[in-house]
């Protein structure tokens, strides 16, 4: 394996920044280009990059559209798209690198569907402002693309009578609720949006009481990398499941809702993470789970001059996705630790990463990790250039 040069060695021999450069292509499902597509990069924290300037283009007769710019560091980028009719696509990079050139190939731009109902409070009477709906996206096409944000999209009312439109929806199942006041909010509602059509709910308010109540909190070694709500599941023991929910203000803290008395067992079992249960919970219980992943790397770091192994070596890193990780990465080694025997590294969460290698003597280099499956035990072999 050649060497892998960090990100800020990708400097023209008069040291300038090379710029990145993101390319995409919009198409009809049946592979026909969209020509007049709306499409703008921003920056999510503009305000800490005074430098940043947003850009904005449209699709040309073939669907493309480019973006060539000097990527500021550490920054969080949104890539936005939208034709007249189809669903909103996003998505979303911790950072872009200099020089990197991120081509997304052909984007489906689909048909898009709207949800559409109004906002009740506990006594079925409408709730006319003051209010945000919600719908988040469980299980649409567009939640399986690398780097594709996950569709969560808003609404205020649209009148006095708590009526509330959220349109362009990729089609797929979606769970819809509102928040009518501060600490209130209403019971979920998980809906199907189809291509072209319009869906009604009535979302009402009034929670169930803690002391019917089981949740559960979500730890785990990687922020915003926590299990998939659909995959924790409750047990009664007639054996009858429940599914459940996140809070709308903590992602990390999933609950079970209107339980009746008795013992339950709750289990996760996400295809990314290991096995998880807790026997004999009752209503009212709050409960921590510790998330561990099922993946792993097994690093060989070597000395690019000699080939000779190095053993005293920091490791972190950076997940695609920006919640999951801070710009510098979350560390997996550090300089004082023992290198692991075989250089075996557990506990990953599946997805696309970077890992960042150094040492006391060796600038840093980056080795990509993409697509890491789950259960899977990558090699991967770095080497380093003394400083």
């Amino acid at each position: 394996m050649g060497l892998l040069l960090p990100s800020l060695l990708a400097v023209a021999a008069l040291g300038r920044i090379e710029n990145a450069e993101v390319r995409v292509r919009f198409v009809q499902p049946g592979g026909a280009p969209i020509a007049g597509v709306a499409v703008s990069l921003r920056a999510v924290d503009a305000t800490k990059r005074p430098a940043w300037r947003d850009l904005d283009a449209v699709s040309d007769g073939d669907g493309r559209v480019s973006f060539s710019f000097e990527a500021p560091p550490a920054c969080v980028l949104r890539l936005e798209a939208k034709a007249t009719g189809c669903a909103r696509v996003r998505f979303l990079w911790s950072e872009v690198a200099p020089g990197v050139v991120k081509d997304l190939g052909d984007v489906k731009l689909v048909r898009g569907g709207t949800i559409a109902g109004r906002v009740l409070d506990a006594n079925g009477r409408a709730v006319a402002s003051g209010w945000l709906a919600t719908a988040e996206a469980i299980d649409t096409e567009a939640n399986g693309s690398i780097g594709r944000e996950k569709c969560v999209e808003h609404a205020r009312p649209v009148d006095d009578t708590g009526q509330f439109r959220i349109e362009d929806l990729a089609p797929g199942r979606y769970r819809a609720w509102a928040e009518p006041s501060p600490g209130v909010r209403t019971a979920d509602r998980e809906v199907v949006v189809h291509a072209g059509e319009v869906v009604d709910v009535e979302l009402r308010a009034g929670g169930a009481p803690e002391s019917s109540r089981i949740a559960i909190e979500l730890k785990g070694r990687f922020p915003g990398l926590l299990p998939d709500p659909h995959r924790i599941s409750l047990t009664a023991s007639d054996g009858a499941p429940r599914a459940a929910r996140l809070d709308a203000r903590d992602p990390s803290l999933a609950t079970f809702e209107d339980l009746p008395p008795g013992e339950y067992r709750v289990a996760i079992e996400d295809p990314r993470f290991q096995p998880w249960s807790h026997e004999h919970a009752r209503p009212g219980d709050r409960i921590r789970a510790e998330v561990v992943g099922n993946s792993g790397i097994r690093l060989e770091v070597k000395d690019s001059a000699s080939g000779e192994p190095i053993r005293n070596v920091s490791v972190r890193i950076r997940y695609a996705l920006p919640a999951a990780s801070r710009p510098e990465g979350l560390a997996l080694l550090e300089t004082s630790d023992p290198f692991p025997p075989g250089g075996l590294i557990e506990g990953l969460v599946a997805g696309d990463a970077t890992l960042v290698v150094s040492g006391p003597a060796h600038a840093p280099a980056e080795a990509p990790l993409s697509a890491l499956q789950p259960k899977e035990v990558r090699s991967v072999v770095v080497q380093l250039a003394k400083r």
